[in-house]
């Protein structure tokens, strides 16, 4: 009896080793599957500055550690610069800066992800 009892500890003993060995939460990580901006459109004056935020998710939509990067398409309307980073999240924040009257996108990418904010220069 004992003996048998032994073997069936020892059993389950294996078993819960071999459930352990995986990361249970190794699905909510991953790549960057989107982008997401604070805003979607922004309209400025000539001179104004306006600080934009942007992070990137997984694609289980669970917040991802690349800080997404931004670029004007036309930096001639709107330049970009980065904003000062406030970890621990991570939310990467950047000014945009209305240049001369026109329209742009300024493109966020984390990966392969990216979003677009339009921006509208008066």
């Amino acid at each position: 009896m004992k003996a048998h009892l032994l073997g069936i500890v020892i059993a389950a003993g294996a078993l819960a080793a071999t459930a352990c060995v995986s990361d249970p939460t190794s699905e909510l990580s991953g790549d960057p599957a989107r982008v997401v901006a604070s805003v979607a459109g922004l309209t400025l004056n000539v001179g104004d500055t306006v600080v934009v935020t942007a992070e990137s998710r997984t694609a289980q939509g669970v917040m991802n550690p690349t800080l997404p990067t931004a670029a004007s398409s036309n930096s001639g309307v709107a330049g970009v610069a980065d904003a000062e980073y406030l970890p621990p999240l991570p939310v990467a924040r950047f000014q945009i800066f209305g240049v001369a009257s026109g329209e742009t996108l300024v493109i966020l990418t984390a990966g392969t992800a990216a979003d677009t904010v339009v921006v509208t220069v008066n």
